[in-house]
């Protein structure tokens, strides 16, 4: 955990050139200005993505884990700007959207592991009766939707590491809790 962090810490310096130079071969605009507005916009697709997943939780849902599936999985590859209308709409139905007169499912759960990209998973799951109302999974919405928090005074590269930093370090704190208690 250590030398991830030191290795980070590295780019973020600002005698570093390895960030300039990765941005000038692959020609992206890594200015303060352009990495705020990233955040601004990842921050804004993320409660949109939160308030969709909450409709999961409901007693009755009128969303389900499948459905927040494939939402979530569009959200992290689509352009964010333009899949973002998208999202606003499908939330604002969902908070008219009628659910069906009794739930269909028998019991809640969260799916936690490594990557699960297949909305099929999910699917069979509830098939079977078990409603699936929050994911932790390597890019489920848990971690991924968490907000950047921006600084003032700082670089917003280093905003932006200091939030990976934040949830590997949560991710390594639960798994050394995880292994102390074996």
């Amino acid at each position: 955990m250590r030398e991830i962090m030191s290795k980070i810490a590295i780019l973020t310096d600002s005698s570093c050139d390895i960030p300039q130079e990765m941005a000038e071969k692959y020609g992206i605009d890594i200015s303060d200005e352009a990495l705020m507005k990233a955040i601004e916009l990842h921050n804004e697709v993320s409660a949109v993505i939160n308030e969709i997943g909450d409709y999961r939780k409901l007693d009755n849902p009128t969303i389900t884990g499948y459905e927040f599936h494939v939402i979530q999985l569009c959200s992290q590859v689509c352009p964010k700007d333009l899949i973002l209308p998208m999202l606003k709409e499908t939330a604002k139905e969902l908070k008219t959207r009628k659910p069906d007169k009794k739930s269909p499912f028998r019991c809640k759960v969260v799916l936690a592991g490594s990557e699960n990209d297949d909305p099929e998973f999910t699917k069979l799951i509830e098939g079977c009766g078990a409603e699936v109302v929050c994911d932790r999974y390597c890019y489920g919405a848990v971690e991924s939707r968490m907000p950047i928090e921006v600084k003032d005074g700082e670089k917003k590269i280093q905003n932006l590491t200091d939030k990976y930093c934040a949830s590997v370090d949560q991710l390594v704190s639960e798994k050394e809790k995880e292994i102390m208690s074996i």
